[in-house]
């Protein structure tokens, strides 16, 4: 860390050279290689006691939780807007037992409490200019105990989706099964023999868990009045929403 003269403190990361941090899927290899490198860090922070970590955002992923704010929400509907979007509700209402399936095992300790990066973009790994090999993870604002499954279905909600999830033309959004594979494979093949069967098994539980949430807490900000989440324009959150929705719904199980 770095102390300033007016008592300030900042982290500070050695600097990589020769690497970058690629926003954009161009090539599924990008995703392979991204996926070695957060399996590498599954690796290098196995083992390690997940629990005496701080949880820099309580309940982050507790989807159980995320779900009884979603269900608030639409009860109390502050911003007059759930008369809109009967349709979205309903089907993350159907959704409730998904909802808990990942918190429902770790605390029947079927899936083991990891130390997770919680931000797994392709943008967070720095992959080296020359031999496209991750060379780090970066960005550990985020670092908390939880399930590896939550890094991986992060991973695959950016890196697997055809467009962003404000893409107005809803119907451009799908899922990219080709990303979704390239990711999986150089994730395994850097990890794969530490995890335990229920955590491979399941890899594609936590894209549908994730992308689940992330429909649920657009649309619960929306019908709160957006109040959450930067918005740029009216209906910004419902956007968001029916991307992710559309995008949920072509994951396979």
């Amino acid at each position: 860390l770095y102390k300033t003269e007016d008592g300030e403190y900042w982290r500070c990361s050695k600097f990589i050279q020769g690497a970058t941090a690629h926003v954009h899927v161009t090539d599924p290899a990008l995703l392979l290689n991204a996926g070695k490198g957060y399996g590498e860090f599954v690796r290098l922070t196995n083992g390690y006691p997940a629990h005496s970590l701080i949880e820099v955002l309580s309940d982050f992923h507790n989807t159980k939780k995320r779900f009884e704010a979603f269900l608030e929400a639409v009860e109390n509907d502050l911003a007059g807007r759930a008369h809109e979007v009967d349709r979205e509700i309903h089907l993350l209402k159907e959704q409730e037992e998904l909802a808990g399936s990942i918190v429902s095992m770790l605390e029947s300790g079927v899936l083991p409490l990891r130390v997770t990066h919680n931000d797994t973009k392709l943008s967070n790994v720095l992959l080296d200019d020359e031999t496209g090999e991750a060379v780090c993870v970066i960005d550990l604002d985020t670092v908390m105990p939880g399930s590896v499954l939550y890094d991986f279905g992060d991973a695959i909600r950016s890196g697997a989706a055809s467009v962003a999830e404000d893409e107005p033309k809803v119907d451009r959004m799908n899922f990219v099964a080709e990303n979704c594979e390239a990711f999986k494979e150089g994730f395994l093949s850097a990890c794969g023999d530490i995890l335990v069967p229920a955590e491979v098994d399941n890899l594609m539980l936590g894209a549908r868990v994730i992308v689940f949430e992330q429909a649920m807490r657009f649309l619960t900000d929306y019908l709160n009045g957006d109040t959450y989440y930067k918005t740029l324009f009216p209906g910004h959150n419902l956007i968001r929403t029916r991307t992710q929705i559309r995008l949920f719904s072509q994951i396979p199980e």
